[in-house]
């Protein structure tokens, strides 16, 4: 059967069903309902629950087979051996994309939750439904104010959609340490995705999403395994291809790291060595913490990529300029000389007891004349010989330093 995804449905739904919905904001269930109609999704709603006829002022239905109409995607949050049932009555009325939150599968390391997660994966083959999950957050849709997800990171944004997308098996991490912080740092998020265990849909389909679109220039991932090595490449590879910066933070490097892995998402973690030779064949960025993850993002964003490898910087500290000078070089950077006029532009505006040199020194001389660094920086940024410009600030705030 072909395995196509129909992201429109998926992202963008006209209609989303709840499978386990409820007035309970205690629950999952009752959460999700919020979080859905507080992010300003504009579409309709429809909650299943046997037990309730109504909910929040909408109608309630028994069961997916009473829907008045197929809705383009449905999150379910029941038990886990009542999910394929639900996915089963799903399929009969034309349903093409599922997320299923609950948890109880592969990720509790038992014979039982195994086999549950391998018959979900092999329900999704034969029938060729998508399913996000299990045991995971769910998507967000900051275009077009989608979340189907009942994370609390999610409902306090309001800031404007952006370019940046972000991937996840984690839900927790990846929506309060990546997306909340990186929202609050200033980057502003077109989709995101945190996709538990990955029974069907894995990281690598969403990221390929993503790069596809026009609105998103930069995919960070957060990782605690590569399921498909080979899909990773060709993502690496694509990513490549579309000038689009790939960010990846992968964790499980060390035994301890595997272990908790395994009994989050199920995820079995392979060589951390490997993973680093083909980031670095493939041109994917690794990073080593969250913060470092959004932090490139927001370097990234614009997509104005240096040409080469050619670095100028300039501090305030010759401590600052000697450190700058050893970590570049570290990272493969070379420090050019400038052209000679450039040399002497600086000569004009650095005290002699400066150092007119790559890295550049502007001594304490320009502590409380801000407007001094700001021209040394044009002046270096327009240098033949530079590629990418490096200043770093060591000013005080004013009222330190009257």
């Amino acid at each position: 059967m072909t395995r196509s995804t129909d992201w429109t449905r998926f992202y963008s739904p006209k209609s989303v069903a709840i499978v386990g919905a409820t007035d309970d904001t205690r629950r999952f269930g009752g959460r999700l309902m919020r979080q859905i109609a507080r992010f300003g999704y504009a579409g309709r709603i429809l909650p299943v629950n046997p037990r309730l006829t109504e909910l929040n002022g909408l109608k309630c239905y028994p069961g997916v087979s009473a829907l008045p109409e197929t809705p383009d995607h449905v999150g379910v949050v029941i038990g886990a051996d009542k999910v394929i049932d639900v996915l089963g009555e799903c399929h009969a009325i034309g349903v093409q994309c599922a997320t299923v939150f609950t948890a109880g599968f592969a990720e509790t390391g038992t014979e039982q939750g195994r086999k549950l997660q391998d018959e979900l994966a092999r329900f999704c083959r034969d029938t060729g439904l998508r399913v996000m999950g299990p045991n995971c957050n769910g998507p967000v849709n900051f275009i077009d104010r989608f979340s189907m997800s009942a994370g609390y990171a999610v409902s306090s944004l309001t800031e404007p959609a952006g370019n940046v997308g972000l991937v996840s098996q984690s839900g927790g991490l990846g929506q309060t340490n990546v997306m909340w912080r990186a929202i609050k740092a200033g980057v502003h998020m077109s989709y995101q995705a945190s996709c538990g265990n990955e029974a069907d849909l894995t990281v690598v389909d969403f990221a390929r999403f993503m790069l596809e679109g026009e609105q998103t220039d930069v995919v960070m991932m957060a990782l605690e395994a590569i399921r498909d090595g080979n899909a990773f490449i060709k993502l690496a590879e694509y990513a490549a291809e579309r000038e689009k910066p790939l960010i990846v933070l992968k964790f499980g490097m060390t035994d301890a790291g595997k272990q908790a892995a395994a009994s989050h998402t199920g995820a079995i973690t392979g060589s951390d060595e490997v993973f680093s030779a083909v980031c670095r064949q493939y041109g994917v960025i690794r990073v080593q913490d969250c913060n470092e993850l959004y932090e490139q993002a927001i370097v990234l964003r614009n997509r104005k990529l240096p040409k080469g490898r050619r670095a100028a910087s300039m501090s305030l500290s010759g401590g600052n300029v000697v450190q700058m000078a050893d970590v570049g070089t570290h990272l493969g950077l070379s420090w050019h000389h400038y052209t000679a006029k450039t040399d002497r532009r600086l000569g004009a505006l650095i005290p002699g007891y400066g150092k007119v040199g790559n890295p550049t020194d502007m001594t304490s001389l320009a502590t409380g004349q801000p407007e001094i660094y700001r021209k040394a920086m044009e002046i270096i940024s327009e240098d033949d010989n530079v590629d990418v410009m490096i200043p770093v600030f060591t000013f005080a705030p004013r009222a330190d330093l009257e």
